[in-house]
């Protein structure tokens, strides 16, 4: 039985032409990027392009977020300052992990 053909991808790795560039109004000041106007292929790209920018810094000053986490995960030997720990003992991965190395790193 033949393979199904699947489709030629251009030079964005996606099928078919690549989108427009999103036109809608820009959010107001202030609005987080994450509830910003951009569409949520703009938003995921931005997203991954900050991950591996903060993986590449040796130290991350950061707030509980999962964006600063995966890049932690990302690039292990960063150490990494929490500075907002609001979740306390009950920290969600990988919260709870980089608690444990900041921890650790303070002894």
């Amino acid at each position: 039985m033949p393979s199904p053909r699947l489709p030629r991808l251009n030079a964005n790795c996606g099928p078919g032409p690549p989108s427009p560039p999103t036109t809608s109004a820009p959010s107001p000041p202030g609005t987080p990027r994450h509830f910003s106007a951009l569409s949520p292929a703009d938003k995921a790209l931005e997203a991954l392009v900050n991950i591996h920018a903060l993986a590449r810094a040796p130290v991350c000053i950061r707030t509980s977020s999962y964006l600063s986490a995966i890049s932690a995960l990302v690039a292990p030997a960063m150490r990494t300052v929490t500075v907002n720990r609001t979740i306390g003992r009950a920290a969600p991965f990988p919260e709870a992990e980089l608690l444990a190395c900041e921890q650790a790193a303070a002894r």
